[in-house]
């Protein structure tokens, strides 16, 4: 069964059809593509050889195999050049930087991340690097919080906030329940520290504002 994180990141590749996932894994993302969102093609990619045949296997289950090229490697150095969108997910923030970096195909039309850590530093890279968050999406799995962001590269040069960079831009905006719910998780976290300092007691009031904003 596919994941609600792999569904949730999944629905943001409409409208475009071409798409190459990055860490593939077991190829469950590229098989939800194809069943729910009408994908034409699909590449995957992973530097590793066993998830590569584990997603060779589960494609070629399902008659796929004929649409979808399978690709060792560690990012976007041989990508397809009819990509449209890169998804990149289930790693570290500073793993998809890297890969990011490494980039040189600016006809890209979207990238979709989910960084398992340090996302903040992917935001703030996102914003160096002229690339313009278009959508979020949080999901919960197992107390586990995954953030989705959706952007795409640009020639200006995108300012976020402080706030913006920790919590995400549209994730402030949409306040979700699972976002209100995360924020409260780690406002609870740092209440049990038995201790009084000036930066712990500053995270609380800033995350007890922002839950209490009220939606525009």
């Amino acid at each position: 069964m596919t994941s609600t994180r792999l569904k949730t990141i999944a629905k943001h590749i409409d409208p475009y059809k071409k798409i190459a996932d990055v860490g593939c894994d077991h190829g469950y993302l590229i098989l939800e593509a194809f069943e729910n969102h009408n994908i034409e093609f699909a590449q995957a990619i992973d530097n590793k050889s066993q998830p590569l045949k584990n997603a060779l296997k589960n494609i070629t289950q399902e008659g796929l195999s004929s649409k979808v090229i399978f690709t060792l490697g560690e990012g976007l150095e041989n990508l397809w050049e009819e990509v449209e969108v890169v998804i990149i997910s289930g790693m570290g923030g500073f793993n998809i930087i890297k890969i990011l970096s490494n980039n040189q195909n600016k006809e890209i039309k979207r990238f979709i991340l989910q960084a398992n850590r340090n996302v903040y530093n992917l935001r703030e890279f996102l914003m160096e690097n002229n690339y313009r968050i278009v959508d979020e999406d949080i999901v919960d799995e197992g107390e586990k919080y995954y953030e989705i962001i959706v952007c795409e590269f640009t020639n200006e040069k995108q300012v976020y906030s402080e706030d913006e960079l920790k919590f995400g831009p549209v994730l402030l905006r949409k306040r979700s329940p699972v976002f209100i719910n995360k924020l409260k998780h780690e406002r609870d976290k740092l209440t049990v520290i038995d201790m009084k300092v000036d930066a712990i007691e500053e995270k609380i009031r800033r995350l007890d504002e922002i839950i209490c904003w009220q939606k525009k």
